[in-house]
């Protein structure tokens, strides 16, 4: 949600303490929904722990993917930038 810009200032900034950035999962929104497979991206990556640095809105869908997709849970750590519901 804070586009190309945003990934490589948090990229840079997560280089400069030691911990290295494996992929970047692009949320489409012109499209509302993420560029190729969020299950395969998170199942083939070595890494288990998943910053989503996104808006409340965008955050919701990613989250809804990421639940159809069966990436949340016990195999996965989300640290959000949002605040969200987990209600509804």
């Amino acid at each position: 949600a804070f586009g190309a810009g945003g990934a490589k200032v948090i990229s840079r900034a997560f280089f400069e303490q030691g911990f290295a950035v494996r992929d970047v999962v692009i949320f489409d929104m012109a499209k509302s929904s993420i560029r190729g497979s969020l299950r395969d991206i998170l199942i083939n990556s070595g890494s288990r722990i998943i910053i989503l640095w996104a808006g409340t809105s965008s955050t919701t869908l990613i989250l809804q993917n990421a639940l159809a997709n069966d990436v949340l849970g016990p195999r996965f750590i989300w640290i959000l930038s949002s605040s969200i519901s987990l209600s509804s």
